[in-house]
């Protein structure tokens, strides 16, 4: 991700010197240049809104599930957080990214894996209203 980053700052000076210059040569009247440089701006804006593409997070993309993507990311942040933070991260992190009932099916997850109804087990739980991994203290749940 860094070296996305570096592009996407070289693209970002790149446009600013286009720019400058295109305003330097409209002072100066030349037309044809201006609008060459023109085209090279709206080029590099293209180029620099597909950088920002790149730069997008798919950690979670992976996961076909719910309840794995959930145990992950508290894999990954090693405390307990909130529903909101929790569901946030997943959905930015490319959980089914593009899918309008992602949201719901986590919810749902959260809320059947942390009471262990049917045959699911309690790999989650909340306590004091964050969500956490099933075996972790309740010592380790406070905001």
């Amino acid at each position: 991700m860094e070296e996305t980053l570096n592009v996407r700052t070289g693209l970002l000076q790149m446009r600013d010197d286009c720019l400058k210059r295109l305003v330097d040569l409209a002072r100066a009247h030349n037309k044809r240049e201006t609008d060459r440089l023109f085209e090279q701006f709206q080029l590099l804006e293209r180029a620099i809104a597909g950088a920002a593409d790149e730069a997008s997070d798919y950690r979670y993309a992976k996961y076909k599930s719910a309840i794995l993507a959930i145990l992950a990311y508290l894999d990954d942040v090693g405390r307990p957080v909130t529903q909101r933070d929790l569901v946030d991260a997943l959905l930015n992190g490319g959980w089914r990214r593009g899918d309008d009932k992602a949201e719901t099916n986590l919810k749902q997850s959260i809320a059947a894996f942390a009471t262990g109804l049917g045959r699911k087990t309690k790999q989650i739980k909340i306590v004091n209203g964050l969500i956490g991994r099933g075996e972790w203290d309740k010592s380790r749940f406070v905001s």
